[in-house]
C-alpha cells in the first residue's frame, strides 16, 4: 500500500494535467459547421501588495492586466482589454477580488464597440511538490452601449503548472476556462454555455527567484457557441507575461 500511495503521489500532477486538458477538449469535440480563424493574443499581468499597516503582513492586493488580441490570421485588430482589480487575502490559499474591465472590440465583419464590466471573483491556489493548481470563479456584470440590459456571466477557470526537473525555470502549463451566460440581453448575449478556452504551452521564469517575472507561450483553442449561426473556432498563439511587485 505504501508503494501504491507513493506511486499515486508521483502521478497526481500528470493526472491533473491530463484531466484539465481533456475537460477543455471535450467541450469542443463535437461540432458540425464551424468558422475557423487564427490569431495572436498578448497580455501583461501584474500583481502587488497594498500595505495598510507596515507591522502586519499585507492582506490587500492589487492587480492589473492588459490585453491585445489579433484575429483574421493575426492581421486584424480584434480586442483590447484594460482590467484593474483589488483583492483581499482570506487565507494563504484563497483571495477575494473586485475589479473593473474596459473592453474595445471589433467583431469579424462588424463595427467597433466598447464594453464595460464589473466583476467579483474567488481565486484559490495551492502548491504541492513544486506543482501549482489554481481555480478562479468569476462573476461578471457586462454593460454594452448598444443595449440597455446588464449581461450576467459566470466564468470558471482551472490552471495547472508543473516545472521540469531537469530545468526548474521551465514548466509545463495547461489551463481551461468555461463561460456561461446567465441571462439574455437586448444587445446579443444569450443564456447558456457560450464559450470555452483551453491552453497548453510552456512557462519560463526569468530568474531563480520566487517572485521573478515569468512568460508563458503556447497554443489556445477558443470555441464560441453562437445561437442561430455557425460556431467559431479560433486557433490562437498566446504570449502572456506575469510579474509581481
Amino acid at each position: 500500500m505504501a508503494n501504491l500511495q507513493s506511486l499515486m503521489d508521483r502521478l497526481r500532477p500528470q493526472i491533473i494535467f491530463v484531466a484539465i486538458l481533456f475537460v477543455g477538449l471535450e467541450h469542443q469535440a463535437c461540432y458540425g459547421q464551424a468558422v475557423h480563424d487564427a490569431g495572436t493574443w498578448m497580455s501583461v499581468n501584474t500583481l502587488g501588495d497594498i500595505h495598510v499597516n507596515s507591522r502586519d503582513e499585507p492582506r490587500f492586493k492589487w492587480w492589473f492586466d492588459g490585453h491585445l488580441r489579433l484575429f483574421d490570421d493575426a492581421n486584424g485588430f480584434g480586442q483590447s482589454i484594460v482590467r484593474p482589480a483589488v483583492g483581499y487575502e482570506l487565507n494563504e490559499n484563497l483571495t477575494f477580488w473586485v475589479g473593473y474591465g474596459w473592453i474595445s472590440e471589433t467583431p469579424p465583419g462588424g463595427t467597433n464597440f466598447d464594453e464595460n464590466r464589473i466583476f467579483q471573483q474567488l481565486l484559490w491556489s495551492r502548491s504541492r511538490r513544486q506543482s501549482k493548481l489554481t481555480s478562479r470563479t468569476r462573476l461578471e456584470q457586462r454593460f454594452v452601449g448598444r443595449g440597455d440590459d446588464t449581461g450576467w456571466r459566470l466564468r470558471q477557470f482551472y490552471k495547472f503548472l508543473r516545472p521540469f526537473e531537469f530545468e526548474p525555470r521551465l514548466s509545463a502549463v495547461v489551463w481551461d476556462e468555461a463561460f456561461f451566460d446567465l441571462n439574455s440581453t437586448d444587445w446579443g448575449q444569450s443564456g447558456g454555455f457560450s464559450q470555452n478556452r483551453v491552453f497548453t504551452g510552456f512557462g519560463w521564469t526569468l530568474e531563480r527567484l520566487p517572485q521573478a517575472p515569468r512568460i508563458e507561450i503556447g497554443y489556445m483553442h477558443q470555441y464560441i457557441h453562437r445561437q442561430g449561426a455557425d460556431d467559431t473556432h479560433n486557433h490562437i498563439v498566446g504570449i502572456n507575461w506575469f510579474a509581481r511587485f
